[in-house]
């Protein structure tokens, strides 16, 4: 059987999905998680040396459409909506911080 996950582990996994979790949460994703590996580790047992491998179930192939040419706007019109602009370009404020862990 699969050891539970620790308080240490849930910490660890939710700053790598950086994920803020309160204490009653951390306790909650403990025991969910838990279980979730539990249910793996009976799946893994299974004798499936017999079964078809399955890659692909919805006997679909890929969908595709045609791609329709619609009126947009200009370069000019959609920078002129822009709060801040450069070089042709709209400038938006960045989303990754360096300094973080």
């Amino acid at each position: 059987m699969t050891n539970k996950l620790t308080d240490k582990d849930v910490g660890h996994l939710s700053k790598l999905a950086n994920l803020p979790l309160t204490d009653s949460e951390r306790v909650l994703f403990c025991d969910q998680v838990s279980n979730i590996l539990e249910n793996v580790e009976q799946i893994q047992q299974l004798d499936l040396s017999k079964l078809p491998e399955t890659n692909q179930v919805t006997n679909k192939t890929n969908e595709t459409r045609t791609d329709k040419v619609k009126p947009s706007l200009t370069q000019k019109q959609a920078l002129s909506m822009a709060n801040k602009t450069y070089k042709g370009f709209i400038v938006v404020p960045a989303v990754i911080d360096h300094d973080k862990d």
